[in-house]
C-alpha cells in the first residue's frame, strides 16, 4: 500500500499524538486543516487508523510490571 507524502506525515503525527486537533496536525505537517481532515478520514477508511486511545502512566497508577500476551487464532480449529 503506497501512501502519498502528506498521508505519511499525517499518519506519523497521529502516532505521536492522536488527540491533537486537525488544526494542530495541519500546522505540524504544513498543510491546510481541510486537507488533514480529508487525509485522516482516508487513513481511517483504508484501515491504517483503527482507533484513538490513551496510554496511561502505569507507574503512577501503582503498577511495577506490565505483561502483554499476544495470541492469534486460526478459524475452523
Amino acid at each position: 500500500m503506497e501512501l502519498k507524502e502528506n498521508e505519511m506525515k499525517v499518519l506519523f503525527e497521529l502516532i505521536k499524538g492522536a488527540r491533537r486537533s486537525d488544526r494542530e496536525l495541519a500546522k505540524a505537517v504544513r498543510v491546510s486543516q481541510p486537507t488533514v481532515t480529508r487525509t485522516r478520514a482516508k487513513l481511517e477508511k483504508m484501515g491504517l487508523v483503527k482507533e484513538y486511545t490513551i496510554i496511561p502512566d502505569l507507574r503512577k497508577m501503582g503498577y511495577e510490571l506490565l505483561v502483554f500476551t499476544f495470541m492469534s487464532f486460526a478459524e475452523g480449529r
